[in-house]
C-alpha cells in the first residue's frame, strides 16, 4: 500500500462532513471559510514542529510545501465553526469590525508566541498545543459565558468526526498509526486504535474554533431548538 496519498485521502474523508455543513448552513458559509483559512495558515506555520516530533507524515509536495496540512486546517476549522450552528442561531450576523479583528489577531499572535516559547523549554508540541487550547477556551468563556455549551458541543463534534475519519482511513491504511506517529513519545492510550492525544487535541480544538467567529464578531447566539417545546408541545 502506497502511504504517500494517505494524508490526502484523510482530507478527502473530512471533506464530506465539511461539504454537508456548507450546503446545509448557507448563512454561515463565510464564517466556515474565514475560520478554515485561519486554521489552515496556522497549520502551515506549525507544520514543521509537529512533523518532527509528533508524527512523520508523507506530503505529496514534500515537507517544505505541506499542502495537506493546510487542507486539514481549513476543513477541520470549517467543520468546527459550522458545527456550532447545528444547535445555535445567531441573532443577526455582523461583520467583524476592524477593532475586533485587530484585537483578536493580537490575541492569536500572543497564543502562537507562547506556543513556541513552550517548545523552547522542551515541552512536547502536542501537549503544549492542548494546554494552550484549553487556556484559550477558558479565556473565551470568561468573556462570553453564553458560548460555553455551544463550545463543548463543537469539541464533541470534532472528536466524533476525528474518530470516524480515522476508522474509515485505517480501512485503507491499517498500519498508518504505527508508521507515522511517534508512539514512544505519547501516553500509549488509544481510542478505537487512535492515539488518545489526537482525540484530546480534536476536542480542545473544537472548544476554540467552534465559537471563535462569534467571539471575534461579538454576535449573540441562541439555541436553535427549544428543548422544552420539543417535549411539551403546545396543544391546539
Amino acid at each position: 500500500m502506497d502511504y504517500a496519498y494517505a494524508y490526502l485521502v484523510g482530507n478527502l474523508i473530512l471533506f464530506a462532513p465539511w461539504l454537508l455543513l456548507y450546503m446545509l448552513l448557507g448563512k454561515v458559509r463565510r464564517e466556515m471559510i474565514v475560520v478554515g483559512l485561519l486554521l489552515g495558515f496556522l497549520s502551515l506555520l506549525t507544520s514543521a514542529v509537529f512533523a518532527s516530533e509528533y508524527w512523520t507524515p508523507e506530503f505529496l509536495l514534500g515537507r517544505w510545501l505541506p499542502i495537506e496540512d493546510f487542507l486539514y486546517g481549513f476543513l477541520i476549522g470549517g467543520i468546527g465553526s459550522g458545527g456550532l450552528h447545528v444547535i445555535a442561531r445567531v441573532r443577526g450576523h455582523h461583520k467583524i469590525t476592524r477593532h475586533r479583528l485587530v484585537h483578536t489577531l493580537v490575541e492569536l499572535v500572543c497564543i502562537v508566541a507562547v506556543f513556541f516559547a513552550l517548545l523552547s523549554i522542551q515541552v512536547p508540541a502536542i501537549y503544549a498545543a492542548i494546554g494552550l487550547l484549553l487556556v484559550t477556551a477558558l479565556a473565551i468563556y470568561f468573556k462570553r459565558h453564553d458560548l460555553i455549551v455551544y463550545s463543548f458541543f463543537c469539541g464533541v463534534l470534532l472528536c466524533f468526526v476525528t474518530l470516524l475519519g480515522f476508522v474509515v482511513l485505517l480501512l485503507f491504511y491499517p498500519d498508518l498509526i504505527d508508521r507515522w506517529w511517534n508512539l514512544e513519545a505519547l501516553s500509549g492510550i488509544r481510542i478505537a486504535s487512535v492515539p488518545g492525544e489526537e482525540v484530546l487535541w480534536s476536542f480542545c480544538l473544537g472548544l476554540v474554533v467552534g465559537p471563535l467567529y462569534e467571539y471575534a464578531s461579538g454576535d449573540k447566539i441562541k439555541p436553535r431548538y427549544n428543548i422544552t417545546r420539543l417535549y411539551n408541545p403546545k396543544t391546539t
